[in-house]
């Protein structure tokens, strides 16, 4: 296993596959990375000659730590909060005051815009050329449009 990983640089995975194929008794590419990540945190003498192993794997990098950063995804710049809205909105009692959902499809290819007055509950549905605030814009002007005809 080492040779292989060392020589020939294969990944855990390989190893694994290539002892099944000769038929020997072999263990999981799992396994093999938990030795590998084993001997690089411990200290014990036997575990000496395999200290740098992890440097053999094809990313020999630090492994970056799971769940500890924060999700930066759909932010948008400058926007104004739901609670800095003014009040009238709330009443629902003027016509025009609209507000707007985007649904993006799968592998963000394809995306819908949703817009619904919140006086008269008329709802909308848009298909998006693309998402950026352009194409968004271009919709909402063309839907006030026609409904103050």
């Amino acid at each position: 296993m080492l040779k292989w990983m060392e020589e020939k640089r294969f990944s855990p995975e390989l190893v694994a596959a290539q002892w099944s194929k000769e038929n020997k008794p072999g263990v999981c590419h799992e396994t093999i990375y938990k030795f590998i990540w084993h001997c690089k945190h411990t200290n014990q003498r036997i575990n000496k000659p395999y200290k740098k192993l992890y440097t053999k794997l094809k990313h020999g990098k630090r492994r970056r730590k799971r769940g500890n950063y924060k999700d930066s995804r759909g932010i948008i710049p400058n926007r104004v909060s739901i609670e800095n809205r003014p009040k009238i909105v709330e009443n629902r009692s003027r016509f025009g005051d609209i507000e707007a959902d985007i649904i993006v499809g799968a592998n963000h290819k394809s995306a819908l815009l949703i817009t619904t007055d919140r006086a008269t509950i008329k709802t909308t549905i848009d298909k998006l050329k693309g998402r950026d605030a352009e194409q968004v814009s271009k919709i909402i002007i063309a839907r006030m449009k026609k409904c103050h005809r």
